[in-house]
């Protein structure tokens, strides 16, 4: 038994490594958040100062530096590239679906965890989270490991055991705190108490080592902000505690708003291609829905759901904590079906998920394909989608390929066969995201990304003391980290013509409707170094 389950481990590990590694570096930074990132990381480095994070040389308080930090680190050994800034990401983005593993090993049996974490590894927005240089996937990767030690405490019949495990789940807790914020120990406590509540063993509490888990929690979590604020005082409690995290909730910030049913089309495509099973894993768990494991699923999913649904400000990324559990709920279903449970029904169920899916893959191609064509206007862009266009067959063939291998193999008893249609269709999933990324990523680098080569281009002319100004698009932190030069102006206001008139060497990136509306409005002599996409970078010298 011990090797057949690690037979599971060992295929998940190997499988995401695969899926999350491959071509990682391909590609130049998306902004705002991977670049900004990047920069944090390299000014720590150059100004030898790793507690106060800067961005373009100013403080910058918005979440604590453990992914700067590593990253950091990563990119002082193997280069500041893109692959050292997403490593972390991906390597997280493992250690999640490892956890999604133990759960449904835990929570049902082995081989439901190893369902559980196949779809979760190629669930759509999991597997987009996982490949950028972003620290959402280390946030929930300490949540989920909370929450798990947490589980594991509570299941426990050992006193010393379960102290131990509820010690390691404040750990875990700290550090989520230092990942992203207070959310990360708040977030997974919250779900393990509705679930006492809702399962009637809120007295499991008692067991809980409060004194001992806060120290530990708190040695973690907290010296970071303790540090900071002896540093700053209270313009950082005001920016990381009141605008960060208090007014997020009741009021959106930075344009991040969304209506009430914000998150479900986000879920609908980010579940992706499993999305058209979970109607029936939802129906399956009126079967088991009074065990512990079918309230603590539910309490997951409910409670992550309504919680981020009622904050106002708004992201996709936020609910990056429902995959785990939408995965679980999920391999219940296949598992029962593989296990020969309710086989007349499962059989069904299975069968019209598989339709569904094949009948959203393409509409998905068709919309992407047809979007792609018309966004990029040039020949040559088309010609290179359209030589693109046959890799985007590959999920509705392996779609197709599932349900045929379905009908031929449903009738045999459980085994590696009869599990074939489903291991075909995450394999597929995964081979058409690796294509994507990699294939038509390339494309988007040339032309939706042009930032980085109009920055290498700037770095040839541009010295230490000359100023650079930007105006008109949204990739500024990109600008910042290719070019290796601090920004002195962003955005058409009085900071920009200051900068622009001052004496000396004056470079700007700006898009081509700014630059034209720029020259006809000061009359000023500038000289193009380059053009690319809808930007152009220019210099302006006053002697």
């Amino acid at each position: 038994m011990r090797a057949f389950r690690d037979r599971y481990f060992l295929a998940l590990l190997l499988f995401s490594c695969i899926l999350f590694l491959w071509g990682l570096g391909r590609g130049s930074f998306w902004d705002r958040d991977e670049s900004t990132y990047a920069v944090i990381a390299r000014e720590m480095v150059e100004r030898g100062d790793w507690i106060t994070p800067t961005y373009n040389h100013e403080p910058w308080f918005c979440h604590p530096p453990l992914y700067m930090w590593l990253s950091a680190l990563t990119a002082s050994v193997f280069g500041w590239t893109e692959w050292s800034f997403r490593f972390w990401s991906a390597f997280f983005g493992i250690g999640m679906i490892l956890i999604t593993y133990g759960f449904g090993r835990v929570l049902f049996s082995p081989r439901t965890g190893f369902w559980a974490g196949l779809i979760c590894a190629t669930s759509l927005q999991v597997f987009l989270q996982a490949r950028l240089a972003t620290m959402d996937t280390i946030f929930n990767f300490f949540m989920f490991a909370c929450l798990f030690f947490l589980w594991l405490g509570f299941r426990s019949q050992d006193s010393r055991v379960s102290r131990k495990l509820y010690l390691a789940s404040f750990v875990a807790a700290g550090s989520a705190v230092m990942a992203k914020g207070p959310f990360g120990a708040l977030y997974p406590w919250a779900v393990f108490c509705l679930f006492l509540i809702c399962a009637g063993r809120l007295a499991e509490l008692r067991r809980v080592p409060w004194a001992k888990g806060s120290a530990v929690m708190l040695l973690i979590g907290a010296p970071w902000y303790v540090m900071e604020t002896l540093r700053h005082g209270r313009p950082f409690l005001d920016e990381v505690f009141l605008f960060y995290h208090f007014k997020r909730l009741v009021s959106p910030i930075m344009n991040q708003a969304g209506p009430w049913y914000y998150y479900l089309p986000i879920i609908l495509l980010g579940f992706f291609p499993w999305i058209s099973f979970l109607p029936f894993a939802l129906a399956k768990w009126r079967s088991y829905y009074r065990s512990p494991s079918g309230i603590l699923i539910m309490v997951w999913i409910l409670f992550t759901f309504l919680f981020f649904t009622l904050v106002r400000t708004k992201l996709p990324n936020y609910v990056l904590s429902l995959y785990p559990a939408l995965s679980l709920l999920t391999a219940k279903l296949l598992e029962d079906y593989l296990t020969e449970r309710e086989a007349v029904t499962e059989f069904v169920r299975i069968r019209l998920s598989l339709v569904t899916t094949l009948l959203m893959t393409f509409f998905l191609i068709g919309a992407v394909s047809a979007y792609s064509v018309g966004y990029f206007s040039s020949g040559k862009s088309r010609a290179a989608i359209l030589a693109f266009l046959p890799y985007g067959f590959l999920l509705p063939l392996g779609a197709l390929g599932a349900m045929i291998s379905f009908h031929w193999t449903s009738h045999l008893p459980r085994g590696l066969l009869r599990s074939s249609p489903l291991i075909l269709l995450a394999c597929t999933a995964a081979s058409f995201y690796l294509h994507v990324s990699n294939g038509l990523g390339a494309v988007l680098e040339e032309h939706y990304k042009p930032v980085k080569p109009l920055s290498k281009k700037l770095a040839e002319f541009i010295r230490a003391e000359d100023r650079l100004i930007s105006a008109g698009f949204s990739g500024t932190p990109s600008l910042i980290f290719y070019s290796g030069h601090h920004l002195d102006a962003e955005g058409a206001g009085p900071d920009f013509f200051r900068a622009l008139r001052s004496p000396g060497r004056t470079f700007a990136l700006a898009t081509a409707q700014d630059f034209e509306r720029l020259r006809a409005r000061t009359g000023m002599s500038f000289t193009i170094l380059g053009s690319r996409g809808s930007l152009v970078l220019f210099v302006h010298e006053k002697k």
